[in-house]
């Protein structure tokens, strides 16, 4: 019997055209060689799951010669999916034998490196292919359309979703409206509005992950010509380079340039931070200025040298015939690849990780190296599985992962409006922090990847498989909804108040005696952030910590649902953000203001005497630790038990001595209201 035909497909081949089907791909898949595999792999039987996939539409194109970048996709979107249930459930502490692995799910925040160096490796090799092929370069004018279709729409969309469902609460209808809603709305269709500081706060952190789009749409800009430094053997001096740049600009953003930090705190007017939800401070500033696109040069050029290394190999396979293994192609180093960048993860998560969660402070060194590490280690990662054996690489490959893989964009955009959605809907509160990060991680992947098969599907898929017939018609297209999302604006910005009134007590029972009954002097109420609310309300408007708000959630397990009053109260020499909150018994109160005080003292924050303050000890801390508030370097919390409510009184102040007399004046015209004990 004559023996069934071979193909060898190289890893990094050239992709059938996205939508193409042929006979042969209906019943058979193509065998892709392991690179570095010594051996062809003969053609099996497809799947039936595969075949089913197909017939529903859901693969990026015809078929994948290369599922493990699927699966590493989906470990990138679960990562950010788990990071961002674990701030929202407010980083519980994860007890095992003793000892607090809570900065494992923080390590999680690893997603966005290992996204953006996805993006390197695989929008990279079209160029390196012509270079080592002699064939034209690709079409600048349709690769930037390409990305544009790739990005925009279903970020678009996603923008009039969060305004048509969140406004006016938690997004304040003027983030909408008049100057402040042009900026805000114009900066982000046009993807600039990491740059923009009244805008750096994404629709009152709705839009939490749309930072990195104004980096990822920077890199498909330079790409193009970033190439031409990995050519031949520049890429060893290419990285370094890239190295230096990341390195530089992280000392600069959080060391340097106080006058640029100083510049744009001011730009921020406080009626314009209160609607955003943006803290003028120095380190809010410093921290904007850091996640810009210098930061990640380095994770972005690890990316195209091994975009680089992959082309090199399939050239060296195409003209030589057969699969010839070159050292650095070697199944061990792959697996030993795999390996190292593992440990190099781990060890960021076990001692910068750890360095973070217990809220040390990190020298700059330390914090440069530990970034580093990260893009090397998920490099080292990428690469191994890359030229891993097929049992190495077959767990990436499970339907599973590829699916979410395939679904991934519309998971990134959409599960932190679900986030909210959550918190808006007080759906979690009364379950304690473990159980709301366990909860919110299976709600957040279950409702995400189905709102993101529907982007999948309806949006995102269609534009990869159409292929317009001239870049204006593509343009058109983006412009066309563009102007859908603002016509959306318009619409819903007509349908709301002006005046940004959350009503707060609106959810729940009405707390039933506000903080204060008398003024205060030399300081002014703040109406907007002041009255009866419920804990998400506090912990939205910044009056009191993630942390705060979900060990009150834990202490009112069993009881009616966590309500109280807040106060925020601003004057020339400070400011307070106060609240009270009630809990099922005084004991629970009590056990939520130890676990406070635990905290303020890992951060080696000052314990005040009882004679200072007139309050029992444990209560009362002071700091002056940077990054703080120009102006307002002195820092006052203080939280303690009035029955079974938790009191907490959190001032900034332009001395400590200031900040002492205000505080006394505070707490005297709180304790009525409120007596400890």
């Amino acid at each position: 019997m004559r023996p069934a035909a071979r193909t060898i497909v190289g890893v990094g081949a050239p992709p059938r055209p996205p939508g193409s089907r042929s006979t042969t791909a209906r019943c058979r898949t193509l065998a892709a060689v392991t690179v570095g595999a010594a051996s062809e792999v003969s053609i099996g039987r497809r799947r039936v799951s595969d075949r089913i996939v197909d017939r529903v539409g859901l693969r990026p194109s015809a078929g994948s010669d290369e599922p493990y970048l699927d699966g590493l996709r989906a470990c990138a979107v679960i990562m950010v999916v788990v990071v961002h249930a674990y701030y929202n459930a407010g980083k519980p502490p994860i007890e095992i034998f003793g000892h607090n692995f809570g900065f494992v799910p923080l390590m999680a925040s690893y997603g966005v490196s290992l996204f953006f160096i996805l993006s390197g490796f695989l929008l990279a090799r079209p160029w390196f292919r012509a270079e080592l092929t002699g064939a034209p370069r690709p079409s600048l004018r349709r690769f930037y359309t390409r990305r544009f279709l790739r990005v925009a729409p279903a970020y678009y969309v996603s923008i009039a979703v969060i305004l048509v469902v969140f406004v006016p609460h938690p997004v304040a209808a003027d983030n909408i409206q008049g100057a402040l809603g042009f900026v805000n709305i114009g900066s982000h269709l046009l993807f600039v509005h990491q740059f923009v500081p009244v805008a750096t706060g994404n629709f009152s952190g709705v839009g939490g992950v749309y930072w990195t789009l104004t980096i990822e749409m920077l890199f498909y800009l330079v790409l193009p010509f970033a190439v031409r430094c990995f050519t031949g053997r520049r890429w060893m001096v290419a990285l370094p380079v890239a190295a230096g740049i990341s390195s530089l600009w992280i000392y600069l953003s959080q060391q340097r340039l106080r006058g640029l930090v100083d510049w744009l705190v001011h730009s921020i007017t406080t009626h314009d931070a209160a609607i955003q939800n943006i803290p003028a401070t120095v380190g809010q500033m410093r921290t904007a200025l850091q996640l810009l696109f210098p930061t990640w040069t380095f994770t972005f050029a690890v990316g195209i040298a091994l975009a680089r290394l992959v082309v090199v190999h399939e050239q060296r396979v195409a003209r030589g015939g057969h699969v010839r293994q070159s050292w650095w192609t070697s199944p061990r180093l792959a697996l030993t690849a795999i390996l190292f960048g593992g440990v190099g993860v781990l060890y960021s998560m076990l001692v910068v990780g750890r360095t973070v969660l217990l809220l040390s402070t990190m020298s700059m060194g330390v914090a440069i190296f530990q970034f580093l590490l990260a893009a090397a280690s998920l490099g080292a990662i990428v690469f191994g599985f890359t030229f891993a054996p097929a049992f190495a690489r077959r767990p990436l490959g499970a339907l599973p992962l590829r699916y979410i893989g395939w679904v991934s964009y519309g998971i990134y955009l959409f599960h932190v409006p679900v986030i909210v959605w959550l918190q808006v809907h007080h759906t979690l509160d009364g379950y304690s922090p473990m159980r709301v990060f366990v909860y919110g991680i299976v709600i957040l992947l279950v409702v995400s990847t189905i709102l993101g098969t529907a982007s999948w599907l309806l949006i995102e898929r269609p534009l990869l498989v159409w292929r317009p017939g001239r870049g204006r018609n593509a343009i058109a297209a983006g412009v066309a909804v563009a102007t859908a999302c603002v016509v959306v604006v318009v619409i819903v910005g007509a349908r709301v108040p002006g005046q940004p009134d959350l009503r707060l007590a609106s959810t729940g029972p009405p707390a039933a005696t506000p903080l204060v009954n008398a003024p205060v002097a030399g300081v002014s109420l703040v109406p907007r952030l002041t009255g009866d609310a419920s804990l998400a309300d506090a912990d939205r408007r910044g009056v009191i910590y993630g942390t705060d708000k979900n060990l009150l959630a834990a202490c009112a397990i069993g009881a009616p649902p966590t309500t109280g009053t807040t106060l925020v109260m601003a004057g020339e020499h400070w400011s307070v953000s106060a609240t009270a909150f009630s809990c099922r018994d005084p004991q629970s109160a009590a056990d939520v203001v130890a676990q406070l005080a635990a905290w303020e003292r890992s951060d080696a924050s000052v314990e005040l005497p009882p004679e200072r303050t007139g309050l029992p000890p444990g209560t009362s801390f002071y700091s002056d630790k940077p990054p703080s508030t120009p102006g307002f370097p002195a820092h006052f919390h203080i939280r303690y038990v009035s029955g079974n409510h938790v009191v907490g009184l959190m001032m900034q102040a332009t001395s400590e001595a200031a900040g002492a007399r205000g505080m006394s004046d505070l707490v005297r015209a709180v304790a009525p209201q409120y007596p400890p004990g």
